[in-house]
């Protein structure tokens, strides 16, 4: 009988240890064992210094996908209350995104110029140049006095990283990086990296046809309304750059209040020498934006735009210009062609509830053939919610004509309560101003920012990547 018994204990004892490892294995890596899609949260803030940095933090995700499959992803570690993070931290599979490798990205120094304590950067992407076969991954450096770098990183593998390369000088904000890979392009292989000057208030363009190891003398783009910034390229399969961004209105509010400002102008312009010069402006639409109370959310600032194999472009933001009240946002379409003419831009009717920060991504196809599209959004449960009981649920969705009808949303985490996010200024909540989706053949892939409970003082707040398959979405 004792013999049976030690047995049994070490039966027990065995399953016992299983079942930890199971559970230390999925919380950081390894596929999360649920119904639906495989979300994975990719890695684990591990910075520690000054007090300013919330610690562990991780947010606004951008991932890429490259060759067989292999995906990255960057993102702000330790964010502050005010802005920016102690760095930009990376992570990368190269298994169908079951196991994660994750690390930081080496920030930029000038001679003679002391950065803020720990350095504050933020605002990081990233994109594959599949011509030079390296990732880049752009971010930016604040220094002391309102001095900051555009600066990016380099890596053949996705694991080891180039030290800093400066892009641009000055108060710079707001940049977002794209690489050609058109078959029909002249200037395939050319990666343009574009962000907002906000002392001159005009954007700036600068390329790249080495794989991100030089960048080009710049080129500016002017605002006839003011105040431009959210500058997002998009490639067409011919090689036109077409740039998208938000001028007007009164700016980003004071973070304190739910009402609409006055509207701003969503502005596209376009090169077809590869970025030298851009032509015309074209008015895309007007973007209403909703603010509510408890979230720093300067997300409708920024569209998010895809291209299709025919050069067909997809434009999705924020808005509450489909509300009466203008309480609470929807996400608006709007397609073009060619960019220099967009459709009016419609309501999609995805749920109930305050819909923010959009990610648009697109499978690759060939023309002629049905456009994939998908999303990954939040939603914030509602609009006039108190700091301790909202809750934000990040979700996603899919069409697969080209954005005429949509999937039922997908959840891919539990509601959040905004007490377990990154805490920013005026006791509000951030989860950053952007997402985005990428695509491997049918299948999608969207990097989103996620929480669980504090401990104690220290918050839990870090980037899943959610695979999304077919089969994985609900039907209307």
């Amino acid at each position: 009988m004792r013999g049976q018994n030690t047995l049994l204990q070490r039966l027990v004892i065995a399953a016992v240890g299983a079942f930890a490892l199971v559970v230390v294995a999925t919380s950081l890596g390894v596929e999360a064992r649920r119904r639906g899609p495989l979300v994975v949260r990719v890695s684990r803030d591990t910075t520690s210094g000054a007090p300013k940095f919330q610690h562990e933090t991780e947010v606004e995700p951008s991932i890429a996908a490259g060759p067989r499959g292999l995906l990255v992803t960057v993102y702000q570690v330790g964010r502050t209350v005010l802005h920016g993070s102690a760095r930009i931290g990376w992570a990368t599979s190269r298994d169908g995104g079951r196991h994660w490798r994750h690390g930081y990205l080496e920030a930029i120094t000038r001679p003679g110029v002391t950065p803020r304590a720990a350095l504050d950067v933020t605002d990081a992407v990233a994109s594959y140049d599949t011509v030079h076969k390296v990732w880049v991954a752009a971010s930016i450096a604040d220094f002391a006095h309102g001095s900051r770098t555009l600066q990016v990183n380099r890596s053949k593998d996705g694991y080891h990283w180039s030290a800093p390369i400066e892009v641009a000088k000055g108060v710079v904000d707001k940049d977002w990086l794209t690489c050609d890979k058109g078959a029909r392009s002249s200037f395939r292989g050319r990666c343009y990296i574009t962000f907002t000057r906000e002392d001159q208030e005009r954007l700036g363009v600068r390329y790249s046809v080495d794989g991100g190891s030089s960048w080009s003398s710049e080129t500016p783009i002017t605002s006839t309304l003011g105040r431009p910034t959210g500058s997002f390229p998009v490639v067409r399969p011919d090689g036109r750059l077409v740039l998208l961004f938000r001028e007007g209105g009164a700016g980003v509010p004071g973070e304190s209040s739910a009402k609409a400002l006055s509207p701003w102008t969503f502005t596209a312009t376009s090169s077809l020498d590869g970025g030298r010069t851009f032509g015309s402006r074209t008015k895309v639409a007007l973007g209403l934006p909703y603010f509510a109370s408890h979230t720093r959310a300067v997300s409708s600032a920024i569209t998010s735009v895809v291209a299709d194999a025919k050069g067909r472009l997809y434009a999705v933001w924020e808005t509450c210009r489909f509300r009466k009240t203008c309480y609470g946002n929807d996400l608006a379409l709007s397609t073009s062609a060619n960019g220099s003419r967009w459709s009016t831009p419609r309501r999609l009717r995805l749920a109930e509830g305050d819909h923010v920060v959009p990610g648009l991504g697109i499978a690759p196809s060939k023309p002629g053939r049905a456009v994939r599209l998908g999303l990954s959004f939040y939603i914030i449960s509602r609009d006039t919610c108190r700091p301790v009981n909202c809750r934000l649920t990040p979700y996603f969705a899919s069409s697969t004509n080209g954005g005429g009808a949509w999937t039922r949303p997908l959840r891919l985490w539990a509601p959040i309560p905004y007490l377990w996010l990154v805490q920013a200024p005026a006791g509000q909540a951030f989860i950053g101003d952007y997402t985005t989706t990428a695509y491997v053949g049918k299948v999608a892939w969207s990097a989103v920012g996620v929480a669980t409970r504090p401990t104690g003082a220290r918050l839990h707040h870090s980037i899943a990547v959610a695979r999304i398959r077919p089969i994985d979405l609900p039907h209307r």
